[in-house]
C-alpha cells in the first residue's frame, strides 16, 4: 500500500489545493494517506515552515511548494508497480 503524509498549516492555499489533490488521487489508488499540521510539532515547523505544502511518499519526499499533478501520479505509479 502506498502511505502519503501531507505535511500543511492551517490557512494555507497551496496546502488545500494539495489536500484537494490527495482526495482525487485515492480515487484512483489505494494510498494510505494522512494530513500533518506542521504547528502542533516544533521540529516539524523547523524543517518545513517556508516549503509547505511538502508531500511524502513511503518515507521520501517527492513534491513540495506548488505541487504538479503529473509528478504526483508519476512518482505514484512507479512506487505501485
Amino acid at each position: 500500500m502506498l502511505s502519503i503524509i501531507l505535511y500543511s498549516r492551517p490557512s494555507c492555499a497551496l496546502c488545500e489545493e494539495a489536500e484537494a489533490m490527495l482526495t482525487l488521487l485515492q480515487k484512483e489508488y489505494t494510498i494510505d494517506s494522512q494530513v500533518v499540521n506542521i504547528e502542533k510539532d516544533e521540529r516539524l515547523h523547523e524543517a518545513y515552515q517556508l516549503s509547505i505544502p511538502v508531500l511524502e511518499l513511503n518515507g521520501s519526499i517527492i513534491a513540495e511548494g506548488r505541487i504538479n499533478w503529473n509528478d504526483v501520479e508519476q512518482a505514484l505509479t512507479s512506487q505501485s508497480e
